[in-house]
């Protein structure tokens, strides 16, 4: 090798020998400005800043710029995305927080190259604009940033009172000014993969256990762990004290390249005159974020939703159910199934949103009979049947075909099987269309030469028919008995209804008329339908 050619060489030595210590001298040397283009939006409004990496007076391009949301507790909330910086060393931030985010103060928080900026800024409602704010003055450019340090600000604000770790990642709660308890979980993946391989384990749980009870929980996911959830096609389990939720794994089949944060928080509302509210109030909320962009999660599989009741001795808590509040304050039955022992109610939901038990407590001054007094009042409460009027329920009059249809359909909120069945006698724009259709398409009723005739009083042998098919289509009866009906009148009841008779004699459902009766063709009166119901609803434990 030539004298040139060995120069080169020690020169190329000599850069590269000390690249690390001019790449860390550079590092020591950068400085981070960042400023939000004004200190508060509206609720749907976007988020957006402005700033630059420099090494000393030099711009740093294509240097890699992080960005997280925390809330007021200093609870990291959403890692927004990764910016790159531009030839003049500039970033510039634009995202969107979810439109059911709360109307309080948040924190943004930068990082490049070691170093950090935060920034504070209120979310506001759109019914309350606020006025134009100005900007504090930007950093000048020969002047280093220097960090601000979240625990500098909000020292007097919130207090960590317990950290550890758990099979699922990294819990740490704290208490705010307020004495509000808040729970933060990140997911370690690593530990989430040992539950996502384990084929003994049907759903991954995420179990939240805590020395205080919770009022807000935060569980937060990276993009691997979804995907594993996806894969795997185990559902997602998050419980706490107060609630459990079972999320299929659809519901992150188009989001599994996305981080996603679970958020619970229990609201400071009461709610309707007309209710006994058993539970707090609390909002489940499914956010992924993606790109820069925050967006809430729009559920394709129903989730399962269990809730526990606050217990009072004098309270009939088969009264009780779920119930969603909607963005209008409307209140919206969503049923649910009574576990007395464990003091929850648990029942499939459509949509994520603000949950709460309450009780339906309406009475009658008309039913006064000690055998359907509580069957009635039950049955009303949980909207499966409706009194004649604000006082009265009617409990002698007959019911109509049509109108028993519908309160065997409500008893268990189901939905249309496949089979599709037309009567003749029963228009797209009855008001009993959609009750009729759903017994019709599973089996639970199959009129006579097509015709329903659903203003017809039913029988009280067409009655225990119809809820003996309703349990058969929903996988309630399994065994054929081998036993005899034994009313004395047992010759007058029709051949398609004698099975259904037998299984609901032997199952507690009917007990006759008195003097070994049953009068299969006499009409039923409302109030045997709703104790027949009620009965049927016990036999199968939804309470």
């Amino acid at each position: 090798m030539n004298k040139k050619g060995i120069s080169i060489l020690l020169v190329a030595l000599l850069v590269f020998m000390f690249m690390p210590i001019n790449l860390a001298k550079a590092q020591s040397e950068s400085s981070l400005n960042f400023e939000l283009d004004k200190d508060s939006f509206n609720v749907e409004e976007k988020i957006t800043g402005e700033g630059q990496v420099k090494n000393g007076e030099i711009p740093m391009a294509g240097v890699e710029v992080t960005l997280t949301v925390e809330d007021n507790t200093g609870l990291s909330l959403f890692k927004v995305g990764q910016y790159i910086t531009d030839v003049n060393g500039k970033f510039n931030i634009n995202f969107r927080l979810p439109s059911n985010m709360n109307v309080e103060k948040y924190v943004v928080k930068v990082k490049a190259l070691g170093k950090e900026v935060t920034k504070e800024f209120q979310i506001v409602g759109k019914d309350k604009p606020t006025e134009p704010t100005v900007p504090d003055k930007p950093t000048k450019p020969d002047e280093p940033t220097i960090p601000t340090k979240p625990e500098d600000d909000k020292k007097d604000s919130y207090k960590t009172i317990e950290q550890k770790s758990t099979d699922y990642g990294k819990l740490i709660v704290v208490e705010d000014k307020d004495g509000k308890i808040i729970g933060k979980v990140d997911i370690d993946e690593k530990n989430f993969e040992k539950q996502i391989k384990d084929d003994r384990i049907r759903n991954i749980l995420i179990k939240i256990e805590t020395e205080k009870e919770l009022d807000k929980i935060s569980v937060n996911f990276k993009q691997n762990a979804i995907t594993g959830i996806v894969e795997s096609k185990k559902s997602l389990e998050i419980s706490s004290d107060y609630l459990t939720c079972i999320l299929k794994p659809n519901t992150f089949k188009d989001i599994k390249d996305c981080t996603v944060e679970f958020k619970m928080e229990k609201k400071d509302k009461k709610i309707g005159k007309e209710y006994i509210q058993t539970s707090p109030l609390i909002e489940l909320q499914l956010n992924a974020m993606k790109g820069g962009k925050i967006e809430e999660i729009k559920i394709s599989e129903k989730p399962i939703l269990s809730m526990k009741y606050d217990y009072k001795s004098g309270i009939n808590y088969e009264k009780a159910c779920l119930y969603r509040v909607d963005e209008k304050d409307n209140i919206i039955f969503k049923g649910g199934k009574l576990d007395k022992t464990n003091k929850t109610l648990e029942t499939e939901i459509d949509k994520l949103g603000e949950y709460a038990v309450l009780i339906y407590d309406k009475t009658f001054k008309d039913v006064d009979a000690v055998w359907a007094k509580e069957p009635v009042e039950v049955l009303v409460s949980r909207h499966i049947i409706d009194g004649i009027d604000e006082e009265n329920f009617a409990p002698k009059g007959n019911i109509t075909r049509a109108e028993f249809c519908k309160m065997i359909i409500n008893s268990l909120n189901i939905g249309a099987g496949e089979t599709d069945v037309k009567f003749k006698d029963v228009d797209n724009s009855d008001s009993y269309f959609e009750f009729i259709n759903i017994a019709a398409s599973l089996g639970i009723t199959e009129g006579h030469d097509g015709m329903f005739e659903p203003n017809e009083e039913i029988t009280r042998e067409a009655v225990v028919t119809m809820i003996y098919r309703l349990l058969k289509s929903e996988n309630y009866i399994k065994d054929n008995m081998n036993v005899e009906l034994t009313f004395d009148d047992s010759k007058d009841i029709s051949n398609w209804a004698k099975e259904a008779v037998l299984f609901a004699k032997e199952n507690g459902i009917i007990e006759g008329v008195g003097n070994n009766r049953f009068e299969p063709k006499r009409n039923a009166t409302r109030a045997e339908s709703s104790v027949m119901i009620y009965r049927m609803l016990k036999s199968i434990k939804m309470f």
